[in-house]
């Protein structure tokens, strides 16, 4: 085997089957298969121009691949001509992209279902986070981790916590020795009456 440097394209019998040949002046390499003359181009990495500007007659109106690995694409624009794109199988459709640009989280075929008292309903646009963090405080933050409860965190300590577990609920505002703590059952009546 040989690799032979020219500066021009070879031709088909400069070449023998196990050699290679590189156009030093455009950065290609030639090599031969089944009796054909085959050529890789080069892209010069310190030029931002691409191969379709380098080919100006080139036109790319498909790309298909079954299995292809790309370490990244970079485009002003990607156009998806089909209904739905996939992450490690999942797929990600028109219409959640469409739910995201408005505002609204994806819809879901896994329905969450509530049928307790005054909501009952099933739920197919719902997150269910674990905890929701304030953006500039790491110790502010609304808890979601048992059932029942919900806790409102401020620096880092218990503020606002609604507790409806069996027998144990109430509603506490406030931090320790401060707190406002609301449990058991009120009953009011401030029209002209009394209290």
């Amino acid at each position: 085997m040989g690799i032979k440097i020219k500066n021009r394209d070879p031709r088909s019998t400069d070449l023998r089957a196990d050699d290679i040949i590189i156009n030093n002046k455009e950065g290609s390499i030639f090599y031969k298969g089944n009796g054909r003359l085959y050529k890789l181009k080069g892209d010069d990495v310190k030029t931002p121009a691409t191969e379709s500007n380098s080919y100006p007659n080139l036109k790319v109106s498909t790309i298909t691949a079954t299995s292809a690995s790309f370490l990244y694409i970079t485009a002003s624009v990607i156009d998806v001509d089909a209904e739905t794109i996939r992450f490690g199988g999942v797929p990600f459709g028109k219409s959640d992209v469409q739910s995201l640009n408005a505002g609204l989280f994806p819809t879901t075929t896994v329905v969450a279902r509530t049928s307790q008292g005054d909501d009952d309903r099933d739920y197919d646009q719902y997150i269910k986070p674990q905890a929701i963090f304030s953006p500039v405080d790491d110790s502010t933050y609304a808890k979601y981790t048992t059932a029942g409860r919900v806790g409102q965190f401020v620096g880092g300590a218990l503020f606002f916590d609604q507790n409806r577990n069996g027998d144990n609920n109430y509603i506490a505002l406030g931090a320790a020795n401060t707190q406002i703590r609301i449990t058991g059952t009120l009953t009011a009546s401030i029209h002209g009456g009394s209290f």
